[in-house]
């Protein structure tokens, strides 16, 4: 890859794809400084907080989740701190928790913000503090979880899906995880609190480590382990480079894990500058998750569409925020194509360029859009779509066929692009067809 392809990999991986601004600016900067930007959030200004501030009261209620997750999904199409908000959802998929059980809109919202606290945090940290978790605490019932009556389900996921895996403990282990955890409680409100009384103190062994141990200790023992390192490591090298993790990359992610003492932040720019991230074959290797290809959509698009929709837009594409289907989260990439979802991303694609049951999608301005760039030819639109939805590299033959649409008439000898009766329909048209690109499916 030469440096403005990378500039656009890290936008579409680290991100959901970069604006045209923010690209050239980008670009001005080079690789380097643009990554450091990503990776040192929190030094970056961001409105969105202030935006949902502004709208909460009269158009969000947080105690409902259709609207916890339309806030989520404004924040992602605005935030000024791409990596940040894909970390966390990065993290939901790995805690991945259930409104349906949890029930309470408010602790989902309380989850999210902590991974969002956390996203490139110390994993060490954030284990504690997800094993705090009110939603966390209904969601695997470590609320239930008492001296003499250990209920083991957190225990088992928290080795089997948060760290160490399958293979690396023993029922005996879940166990004593479960006793070492007990008395971790809630109360009304959502508000963590340790229950003494509840807390077994007997001694346990947990993977060889004997001692009267609680949750903190397992979680110490836990993060410590290689093989969560490496877990860890896999799952940040599917997310952000592709399906087949190489052995040297995650070699050298677990060993920045263990020598930056679990900083997440590190092992991220170990990754970005890695040779797996930005080898040639690195692009397009991964099929967009629902969320990448619908706020990158709606980030490369000049206004902003009513955001209420977009929740839904999510679920027909097999990605119901705050809903995932398993404990294990979604399984992504090729998973997320059916013929139904297939089907549905078009839809989305026609719903934000053309428009919905006759009303023309307030996301584009087609006049605007051709005479702020100048665009007086259907070789020009083409190429203008392709840059503001990618930058896509496509065949000479799609590329010509889109030019072809372009070109033709929408009625019988009716006028041709670049007339102007012929804007609106061509440039919402033209932008539903390449939003409906194979390549556009691809990070």
């Amino acid at each position: 890859m030469n440096e403005k392809q990378q500039i656009a990999h890290l936008f579409r991986r680290a991100g959901f794809g970069g604006t045209m601004k923010e690209l050239e600016t980008a670009r001005r900067e080079g690789y380097a400084a643009t990554l450091e930007r990503f990776l040192a959030f929190e030094s970056v200004a961001d409105d969105v907080e202030g935006d949902l501030a502004d709208v909460q009261d009269g158009l969000l209620d947080l105690k409902n989740i259709e609207d916890v997750r339309t806030a989520w999904c404004y924040r992602m199409a605005r935030t000024a701190r791409p990596l940040q908000e894909r970390m966390t959802l990065f993290w939901h998929n790995h805690f991945a928790t259930g409104a349906g059980k949890v029930e309470q809109a408010m602790l989902m919202h309380q989850q999210i913000a902590l991974f969002r606290r956390y996203a490139a945090g110390n994993f060490r940290s954030l284990l504690v503090e997800v094993s705090k978790n009110p939603a966390m605490l209904i969601w695997l019932d470590g609320r239930v979880n008492r001296k003499g009556v250990p209920n083991e389900n957190y225990g088992r996921e928290l080795m089997e899906l948060f760290t160490i895996g399958i293979g690396n403990y023993t029922e005996k282990d879940v166990k004593e995880v479960a006793r070492s955890f007990t008395g971790w409680n809630m109360r009304d409100g959502g508000v963590f609190f340790f229950d003494e009384k509840q807390h077994d103190k007997g001694e346990k062994t947990v993977l060889g480590k004997t001692g009267p141990l609680d949750g903190t200790d397992v979680i110490d023992i836990l993060a410590a382990h290689p093989a969560t390192a490496k877990r860890l490591s896999e799952k940040l090298f599917k997310e952000f480079v592709g399906p087949a993790p190489d052995e040297k990359t995650v070699e050298a992610l677990c060993a920045e894990y263990f020598r930056s003492g679990y900083d997440v932040r590190a092992m991220l720019r170990v990754l970005f500058t890695s040779q797996a991230f930005l080898a040639d074959g690195a692009q397009w290797a991964r099929i967009k998750s629902p969320a990448e290809l619908v706020i990158g959509a709606l980030r490369a698009m000049p206004s902003l569409i009513p955001v209420k929709y977009l929740p839904a837009h999510l679920r027909r594409m097999g990605q119901d925020l705050l809903a995932p289907p398993t404990v294990k989260g979604w399984d992504g990439n090729t998973a997320w194509l059916s013929t139904t979802t297939v089907m549905n991303r078009f839809n989305f694609a026609r719903d934000l360029g053309p428009g919905y049951n006759n009303q023309p999608s307030p996301a584009l301005a087609p006049g605007q859009l051709v005479q702020d760039f100048a665009i007086d030819s259907p070789e020009k639109l083409v190429d203008h779509m392709l840059q503001r939805f990618g930058p896509l590299e496509v065949s000479d033959e799609a590329k010509a066929k889109l030019v072809e649409y372009v070109k033709s008439p929408e009625q019988p000898k009716g006028p041709v692009f670049p007339a102007q009766p012929t804007w609106d329909g061509k440039v919402r048209g033209v932008a539903h067809l390449v939003m409906a690109l194979p390549e556009f499916q691809l990070a």
